[in-house]
């Protein structure tokens, strides 16, 4: 048999192309080529041709620089850059009960049969019922369940309403549920002036143009009608009147509880449009003793709690402030029509001005505020900047007094139960510069308005809130048909401010009867009070309601 093993005349078989440079940078490489017909495969060994190991050589080569560059790229894309930071968000956590106490007003309403505009009131309605419109950052209008609206005269209105709100009883609301809720307060208005429908006095008519629209009609321009139907809630119109859980807003009366005069359990609405409710329960308790309060909110019974003064807050320790600005004024009425009193003179009301101690007043009340020297409020739209605050000089007091031939004549001054801290201060500076006042305390606080507005007393101490966020209702309720004072110039004024929709001309008109205010002195103008409530817990709360107690929209309220 011939031998297979090649001699130095056999050619040795043709070795395997080797791949070229292109091949490997580009990855394509060559099929490995077979050996020619009837030639032995030469079997692996330490004796195999130096091909063989050139071949391999290359692919190794080959699968190591292709890991090192798969790795490069790895590394780039994961490395983070050292000038960039990461970022956190603070996201916001519920809070699973807040309990809430409070100086009590108007007590628990049963809304819509019982609705007076009372600081408690409205604060626990607005939890359970909306209006059209509601209210952001104190001053201003926002849509809630209408959409927005349009004016296509002065006297007509038409809102859109959201296609996607639930009442409480799991029905949609409808254009037909916010005409019978307007209705209704039209109703009560024209029944009893003194609740808190006197608001709609304005509405002359409701109209349902679809569905989801509803035309309002005012018998004349009502610049504040928006503001007015922020504390109107929608009731739905299929309910039983007086249902707690008849309407659309964030909560509910918490099951298995029942609201009393003096206290209400409130749960979160599953199916709330405006998403989702922070505060999970609010239970919220009403207390006529406000020393008994304070002591309740030491003893950690509360997580908000007030309002309170200042010597009550000295029995709570380790709290957070949450301070609100009471949209009005606390002021001295004088009657100005008694041709004996000394008040009939400029002089002596002048008098009554500078006489008045009123940092020294606040301390004396155990209040926190800031003095007003004129009777629309700081943040109202009519108040006039270039009014200043009168100041303390009683000198000044006596000697515009000293001209006044009836100055010692007996002057009463009224006050309501409560008031007698300040209004005893407030007498005795009076009387320090000439005056003869005499203090009466009236128990009965709707005599006590009856018999101020009849002109009964020589002076009198009240406050007054705006119940829209304009300076227009405080001067309404001070000015106009007022038995101490009148003036036809400031009615006409006020007339004009109410028919303008023009907010610029409509401000002009407020602050000319502002500046006659100041000038005449038929009222003098005392403080707005700041209401001192506290938190015991580091709650994120913000105050939305004006002039409210305390202001709060408490589905938006959590914990960090």
């Amino acid at each position: 048999m011939p031998d297979s093993t090649p001699t130095d005349n056999t050619p040795l078989p043709i070795p395997p192309t080797e791949p070229s440079s292109a091949e490997i940078e580009s990855g394509q490489l060559p099929n490995p080529i077979a050996p020619p017909p009837n030639e032995p495969v030469v079997p692996p060994s330490h004796s195999a041709p130096k091909t063989h190991k050139i071949k391999k050589l290359f692919l190794l080569l080959l699968i190591l620089a292709i890991i090192l560059i798969i790795a490069s790229v790895i590394l780039i894309a994961t490395r983070t850059p050292k000038t960039k930071k990461t970022i956190t968000t603070n996201t916001k956590k519920d809070i699973a009960v807040l309990n809430v106490g409070l100086q009590q007003d108007g007590g628990v309403p049963q809304y819509p049969i019982n609705y007076s505009y009372s600081n408690d009131s409205i604060d626990i309605n607005l939890q359970l019922f909306e209006g059209l419109v509601g209210y952001k950052d104190l001053t201003k209008v926002v849509p809630l369940l209408a959409t927005n609206w349009n004016n296509p005269n002065d006297t007509t209105w038409v809102f859109n309403l959201r296609h996607d709100v639930k009442f409480h009883s799991g029905r949609t609301l409808t254009a037909d549920d916010v005409k019978y809720s307007l209705d209704y307060a039209i109703s009560r208005n024209s029944e009893n002036s003194s609740s808190a429908y006197f608001v709609t006095s304005a509405i002359k008519q409701v109209t349902v143009t679809n569905p989801y629209q509803v035309t309002i009609t005012t018998s004349s321009p009502d610049a504040v009608l928006l503001n007015q139907l922020a504390i109107i809630g929608i009731v739905d119109s299929k309910a039983t009147l007086g249902d707690y859980n008849a309407g659309t807003g964030p909560y509910t009366v918490k099951s298995g509880t029942v609201p009393t005069k003096s206290s209400i359990d409130l749960a979160a609405f599953a199916n709330y449009w405006g998403g989702h409710v922070y505060t999970r329960e609010v239970k919220i308790k009403l207390y006529q003793d406000v020393d008994q309060l304070a002591s309740d909110t030491a003893n950690n019974k509360f997580d908000l709690a007030g309002y309170f003064s200042v010597s009550q807050l000295t029995k709570i320790k380790n709290y957070h402030p949450y301070n609100t600005e009471d949209l009005g004024l606390n002021y001295v009425g004088l009657n100005v029509n008694k041709t004996s009193s000394p008040l009939n003179t400029l002089a002596a009301r002048q008098a009554v001005a500078y006489a008045l101690n009123i940092p020294n007043i606040l301390k004396i009340s155990g209040l926190k505020g800031q003095q007003d020297g004129q009777i629309v409020p700081l943040i109202l739209p009519g108040h006039d900047p270039s009014i200043q605050n009168t100041p303390y000089d009683p000198a000044k007091a006596k000697q515009l007094l000293s001209k006044v031939n009836n100055a010692a004549v007996p002057l009463t001054f009224a006050y309501p139960a409560g008031d007698e801290s300040q209004v005893n201060e407030m007498a005795k500076e009076l009387n320090a510069v000439g005056f003869n006042i005499k203090p009466v305390l009236v128990e009965d606080f709707d005599a006590f308005i009856s018999d101020t507005l009849d002109g009964k007393y020589d002076l009198f101490t009240l406050s007054d809130t705006s119940a829209s966020i304009d300076g227009r209702d405080i001067l309404n309720d001070l000015l106009v048909d007022n038995q101490d004072y009148e003036n036809t110039q400031i009615d006409k004024l006020l007339t004009d401010a109410g028919n303008t929709l023009n907010p610029t001309e409509r401000i002009k008109d407020m602050q000319k009867v502002a500046a006659i205010v100041a000038d005449e002195k038929p009222i003098i103008p005392l403080y707005t009070q700041t209401r001192l409530y506290i938190l015991t817990k580091p709650y994120v709360i913000k105050n939305d309601l004006p002039g409210l107690n305390p202001g709060i929209y408490f589905w938006q309220s959590y914990q960090k």
